[in-house]
This record gives structure tokens, sequence and C-alpha cells, in this order.
């Protein structure tokens, strides 16, 4: 938004003009958004575009990360599951080995 009033509101004033323009070259990304925004404020359909495509972008990629973290803590659980039973398989196979063993030592 500090772009916008920027482009709009500053460049009539000659004093600020020039400290604006010393800004934009030494920052490339300030002049590329600066460069884009005098493109797209040409026309409202433009503006109307840009910005519908710049919400579906945004969108596409909420969607993604949401899949990926769904994706992500249903591994999570399976995997807990996994471990848990893996645990649980253990104790017994441990629970058999020391009964032997004590029917072992009574002998």
């Amino acid at each position: 938004m500090f772009v916008v009033f920027v482009v709009k509101k500053l460049p009539s004033d000659p004093v600020h003009r020039t400290l604006i323009n010393d800004i934009i070259k030494e920052k490339e990304e300030i002049g590329m958004a600066v460069t884009l925004l005098r493109e797209i404020s040409k026309d409202e359909k433009e503006r109307a575009r840009f910005r519908s495509r710049r919400m579906a972008e945004t969108d596409r990629i909420s969607d993604l990360l949401t899949s990926e973290e769904i994706g992500e803590k249903r591994s999570d659980a399976k995997w807990q599951g996994i471990v848990a039973d893996k645990d649980a398989e253990i104790a017994y196979k441990d629970a058999v080995i020391a009964r032997l063993k004590a029917e072992l030592e009574k002998r």
C-alpha cells in the first residue's frame, strides 16, 4: 500500500519525486512494483483482472499448503498407530521371554 501512495500521491511533489526516483533506482524490487502498479493502474478492468489472478494464485497456494498439512497429519497419525502396535508387540514378546526365563530358572 505504501507503493500505491508513493506512486499516486507524491509524484506531483518535485522535492519528493527526486527522492522517490533515487529509492527506485537503488531498490530493484520497488522499481518493479512501481512499473507493475503503473501498468495495472491504467485501466480499472485490468486492475480487477490482476486482483482476480492474484487472489486465484493466493487461493491455490493456500489450498496446496492446507492439503500438505492434512496429508502430514494423516501420515503422522498412521505412523503413530504403527509404532504403538509394534511397541505392544515388543512388550508382549518381552513378557513371553521373561516368563520363559523364569521357567528355565525353576528347572
